[in-house]
């Protein structure tokens, strides 16, 4: 059976050094009537939680604390929020099956080992373990609190992009290995430009957009459109009755439609 996890998976995305969360930053946060008690090795596993799995740490943690009222539901443990805030953020990138694996990865190389042991992989259907897991309560809750554009979910990774190309549109190039004066190095006119290219577009004001709305009418709007062409068409035939029997201009324009839905037919006054 072929390996979901690839050697070297998941990376350490940490954008600078980061001493993590203490319990009392989470318990500030916590509401009050949630009282569960955090390890000293729970935290150790929150702080982890970027390592794990190999999405941006600050970002997982955002979410950690941004979501703790899951925890209200009583079968709900520290740990399961863990895991599933780490199994939401996963799904945003990867597959059903992958996001389980990776972070449950003994109980996906339990069932691998099985399957390359000789076992039926009809018995041992890792695709429907990872299903089960997708529609259990603290994945479903966080799920439904987590539903985020990728420009918000990715605005720290844009905020470090849109730095660096300003950065190489200045010359400076990453800050290891510093040169003989003790400098970052330098890059070439050709990455100096390209960056400002770069940089221009993700920065640019955004253009005038023509937006075309397509708005579906209701059975009622329809009728009642229906009904307001009857009654021009009748107006229409009033008016040129009244001109063809010799009746005065300004008399045969002195008329009304009625908006009550229950009568339809044009009057004239």
């Amino acid at each position: 059976m072929e390996d979901i996890i690839k050697p070297g998976e998941p990376l350490k995305t940490h954008f600078h050094d980061y001493e993590g969360l203490t319990r009392e930053d989470i318990m500030r946060i916590m509401p009050k009537n949630i009282n569960k008690p955090i390890s000293d090795e729970m935290i150790k596993v929150i702080n982890r939680m970027g390592e794990d799995c190999g999405i941006m740490q600050e970002y997982l943690e955002e979410n950690f604390l941004s979501n703790l009222n899951v925890l209200q539901e009583k079968r709900i443990s520290v740990k399961h929020y863990v895991n599933a805030i780490k199994f939401v953020a996963l799904r945003q990138n990867y597959s059903l099956t992958k996001s389980w694996a990776i972070v449950f990865p003994d109980k996906y190389k339990a069932l691998k080992d099985a399957i390359d042991g000789g076992a039926d992989s009809k018995q041992i259907n890792i695709a429907a373990h990872a299903s089960s897991y997708a529609q259990t309560k603290a994945v479903v809750k966080v799920t439904a609190q987590s539903i985020l554009a990728p420009s918000i979910v990715y605005a720290p990774m844009h905020h470090h992009a849109v730095t660096k190309l300003y950065n190489l549109t200045n010359g400076v190039a990453s800050g290891y290995p510093l040169d003989a004066e003790n400098k970052p190095p330098r890059v070439s006119p050709t990455v100096q430009l390209n960056a400002a290219i770069a940089l221009e577009q993700i920065t640019r004001v955004p253009e005038d957009t023509t937006i075309n709305l397509k708005v579906e009418q209701g059975d009622a709007h329809l009728e009642q459109q229906k009904k307001l062409n009857e009654n021009i068409r009748n107006l229409i035939d009033l008016q040129r009755k009244g001109i063809e029997s010799g009746k005065n201009v300004t008399e045969v324009q002195k008329v009304f439609i009625n908006n009550d839905d229950d009568y339809d037919d044009a009057e004239v006054m």
